[in-house]
């Protein structure tokens, strides 16, 4: 895996995240989304290495907006990535046999790895997410409730 540069002052509250749906999955989980049960932000987890012993995942906050345009197919995976809410990006390396997100913590990214950034060609694809209409259910509902 990449060696990080990372700020250990600044870490990501992960306790109160609820998992919304996976929003690709291959083989595993690729493109995770989850909701912050505290503020009703929406995170990505988005893998992007792994080991022998574990997987890494960089973890920003994204808008609903956004989203949908992103499951609409209007936008690309980095386009969504380019417009988080917060520049901050974090990154959690969790232990293959471990998946429980919670034993680990989120640290904020000093510098973001080009090996890491999203494909610019990747757009999303519904045959790829099981909890589609779930995850638009949810992030509709929120906007609804923002206005």
């Amino acid at each position: 895996m990449e060696n990080l540069l990372i700020n250990k002052e600044h870490k990501l509250d992960v306790s109160n995240f609820i998992r919304v749906g996976d929003l690709s999955y291959f083989e595993g989980p690729m493109l995770t989304l989850f909701e912050d049960l505290n503020t009703g932000n929406f995170y990505l987890f988005d893998w992007v290495d792994r080991d022998e012993k574990s997987n890494r995942w960089l973890i920003y906050n994204v808008s609903p907006e956004y989203l949908l345009q992103y499951l609409s197919g209007e936008i690309t995976h980095t386009t969504l990535f380019e417009n988080r809410v917060e520049k901050n990006v974090y990154y959690m390396d969790i232990d293959s046999q471990n998946d429980s997100f919670r034993d680990f913590e989120a640290f904020e990214l000093s510098q973001i790895s080009e090996k890491y950034l999203p494909n610019p060609d990747n757009f999303f694809d519904v045959e790829n997410c099981l909890a589609f209409e779930e995850i638009k259910t949810v992030l509709t509902k929120s906007l609804f409730l923002a206005h």
